[in-house]
């Protein structure tokens, strides 16, 4: 875990390699291989350099149509066809580990990540396989899973009206739901019109506040079942979310962040708290068993999402890391 594939010799350009991945694709070969190996494929030695090669060979892995991103709380910019930035948050602020959107009823199946420039240090991706999550949370804290089991997971996403760049969660809410297709010239209830309506979407529960963000409530379930191996794994952001409250100095209400950002907890799905020693014992657990990706030009990182979480380390210098989701 991952599976790690160099790019042999033999394949001297992108085009080849593009070819190979759809002869694999149309054998079918490409995801039982990431069953096999915990849901992770590092690709090395690709010949892409640029957006618009990754692009096409996200196209060429055929897993399923592109994701319709609802309600993103991380600044991305699209750079080509399915492709864009994997988040515009600053360089000194990790990404802890997370199932993407995994706070949301609309998540994708499959995370694809693209290195595009090298960090002078730092930056890597860690990766933590939740099957193995939930096995050592099953011996470890059985009355946890339980729970999560039961009660499912709410989550609370506050968008602000401007786009906040010193946060990774610093989306704003015309760009979280860009489908809206509010206007500059629409007054402030025609504009929360059209955006609820997207809200609709994905959650039950909304609420806009005096100063004009808005605050979504998702609930979810706690526990996720692979949909093709039946395995049980720890899926979503409850992990994240401890940490982002932890660092940025909001575990109490009103869960303001020193980073300008809101931070709710997660609770249980009826709305109890989710006891702090569980939510810390999942990130020690991730951290033993997590493996960190050092990005190299053109490495590819496949991952499946319902089985794989993960996150980002602080960097320095100019790394960039674009990213490609799909519904399989």
């Amino acid at each position: 875990f991952p599976l790690a594939a160099q790019v042999d010799s033999s394949i001297r350009t992108l085009d080849e390699f593009v070819d190979r991945l759809e002869q694999l694709a149309a054998q079918d070969e490409l995801k039982p291989l990431l069953h096999e190996h915990g849901g992770a494929i590092l690709f090395r030695g690709t010949h892409a350099d640029d957006a618009e090669g990754f692009s096409r060979i996200v196209h060429a892995l055929q897993l399923g149509p592109p994701h319709d991103e609802l309600g993103n709380p991380v600044v991305r910019n699209v750079r080509a066809k399915a492709v864009s930035t994997a988040n515009e948050g600053p360089a000194s602020a990790p990404v802890f580990p997370h199932s993407e959107f995994g706070w949301s009823s609309n998540y994708p199946n499959y995370i694809v990540f693209f290195g595009l420039s090298e960090a002078t240090s730092g930056g890597q991706t860690p990766i933590n396989n939740g099957a193995e999550l939930f096995a050592r949370l099953e011996v470890e804290a059985p009355s946890f899973v339980e729970e999560l089991a039961t009660k499912g997971v709410r989550y609370v996403y506050r968008y602000l009206k401007e786009v906040n760049p010193g946060s990774n969660l610093g989306n704003s809410i015309a760009r979280a739901y860009p489908d809206a297709g509010v206007l500059e010239a629409d007054d402030e209830a025609t504009a929360r019109a059209k955006i609820e309506q997207q809200i609709k979407r994905h959650a039950r529960e909304w609420v806009w506040h005096d100063d004009g963000s808005l605050e979504v409530v998702h609930y979810v379930e706690g526990i996720k079942r692979h949909p093709l191996t039946h395995v049980p794994v720890y899926f979503g952001n409850i992990t994240s979310m401890f940490l982002l409250a932890q660092k940025w100095q909001a575990l109490e209400p009103p869960f303001l962040g020193t980073d300008g950002a809101f931070h709710h907890l997660p609770t249980y799905g009826d709305g109890s708290a989710i006891p702090h020693e569980y939510l810390q014992l999942c990130a020690d657990l991730i951290n033993e068993t997590r493996v960190l990706i050092d990005w190299r030009v053109g490495d590819v990182l496949v991952l499946d999402n319902h089985y794989v979480q993960h996150a980002r380390e602080p960097w320095t210098g100019d790394r960039r890391v674009l990213a490609s989701l799909w519904d399989g």
